[in-house]
């Protein structure tokens, strides 16, 4: 079977996945901004901290120090801010903010003047430009994975010795007759259903129009035996499955936009067995651990400030235990607490797109289930290393600029409904 071609076709993950009377004051670095204009206003200094709430919640704090108005454009008003730590000048403040939302203040000719964060047409291009450097290496990376799957799956027991080297649990997977069939039934469609699967992200066939050898790969990926079912007396019998052939095969993309992945089911009936092609974790997400480790190859450089000098310890004590690979503790802490942590143990003014909600507004943990969590405890780690872990486990990136740390999502170029794991519904 050949390689696919990847088109853009509408619908699919991937390529989701894929009169101003003012004047500029100051924006993120590409924002071509020159020094802002003289007004002692922004000299007033923010006493108090955010500890959750929205970035236009957090301009009508800064007005109300200032004194000057402070607005926020719509679309980015309701973006999550934490701003933690030590008081700053409005000045600092304002700069802080555009640095972490790559927004742009505007200067309005008002009397007396206020300000408003707004996204530029230079903004708007930046993120553009993110957005589509991503989708090629993400395109890129997927075909790679595709190839690199597709070798071992059909590879001998001393190919697979050596990917286990690399990666023992993908290959413990392709081992397995049902993960591993499933992988080999997938590389063996028609090249129409695959061709279909990229054009168009998602793409069925009925499996008893299938050869018989694949429809034995598709009975050891299916859901096996009998199921329990209960009559309309409240008793409990076993029945078969219906017969293979009238069972449905569905491939779909799934996963994050920087790290797609093919999510496909055997579905017999109401019931099926989802089976995640190109990555070990399944349906759950990916495991933190592995980023922590891609983080750990290539660390941040730790800035001259002698803040960074101190070490941190973050710490989560929520049970691990028979938890699987890439499945969230259930008690595990979400960002902000660590956040907190960290403004505690450096003094630093922290400015991060963080989303808090506490329990009693997620009684039913929504909210939480859908958070990230730590890997693993951070035991007295310098600054810089900890901040790196933190990240890669988040999904996060940091920076240090003006004497502040800011941290925001590493996809922050995407709109906050697109950042996310996807689980395409496939039953």
């Amino acid at each position: 079977m050949t390689t696919p071609k990847i088109t853009t076709g509408a619908g699919t993950l991937l390529p989701l996945l894929f009169s101003v009377a003012a004047a500029l004051v100051t924006g993120s670095p590409s924002a071509g901004q020159g020094a802002p204009p003289s007004d002692p206003r922004l000299d007033a200094r923010i006493i108090k901290t955010q500890p959750q709430g929205s970035l236009e919640e957090y301009a009508e704090r800064m007005a109300e120090a200032s004194g000057a108005s402070h607005g926020v454009a719509e679309g980015y008003r309701a973006r999550p801010l934490l701003v933690l730590g030590p008081p700053r000048t409005t000045r600092e403040a304002q700069r802080a903010l555009a640095d972490l939302f790559a927004l742009t203040w505007v200067r309005e000719a008002s009397t007396p003047p206020g300000y408003e964060l707004r996204e530029t047409g230079k903004d708007r291009q930046r993120r553009s430009d993110e957005r589509a450097r991503m989708e090629r290496k993400s395109k890129a990376a997927l075909l790679q994975r595709w190839e690199l799957v597709r070798r071992y799956a059909f590879g001998s027991e001393a190919d697979l010795r050596e990917f286990e080297k690399r990666e023992p649990r993908m290959a413990r997977s392709l081992r397995h007759p049902s993960s591993g069939g499933f992988a080999r039934l997938v590389y063996s469609l028609p090249g129409g259903m695959i061709q279909k699967l990229w054009n168009e992200g998602d793409a069925s066939m009925r499996i008893g129009d299938l050869p018989q050898s694949l429809r034995d790969l598709a009975t050891a990926a299916g859901p096996q035996g009998k199921r329990g079912i209960v009559t309309d007396d409240g008793q409990e019998i076993d029945i078969p499955f219906p017969p293979i052939e009238d069972a449905t095969l569905r491939l779909r993309f799934g996963g994050t936009p920087d790290r797609p992945t093919i999510l496909g089911i055997v579905k017999r009936d109401t019931d099926g067995r989802i089976t995640n092609l190109l990555y070990p974790e399944g349906f759950n997400r990916q495991s933190p651990e592995e980023r922590r480790e891609i983080a750990r190859k290539s660390p941040s450089k730790a800035p001259a400030d002698p803040r960074f000098t101190r070490r941190v310890t973050l710490l989560d004590p929520a049970s691990r235990s028979g938890v699987m690979v890439g499945e969230r503790p259930p008690t595990a802490k979400p960002l902000a607490p660590f956040l907190h942590d960290l403004a505690r143990q450096t003094g630093l003014p922290i400015y991060a797109e963080a989303e808090f909600v506490p329990r009693e507004k997620d009684p039913e943990g929504k909210w939480l289930a859908r958070q990230w969590w730590l890997a693993d405890d951070i035991h007295q780690r310098p600054l810089a290393e900890a901040l790196d872990l933190l990240c890669a486990d988040f999904e996060y990136e940091w920076r240090f600029e003006n004497g502040a740390l800011l941290l925001r999502p590493r996809l922050w170029f995407l709109s906050p409904d697109k950042r996310g794991y996807v689980f395409p519904k496939l039953l």
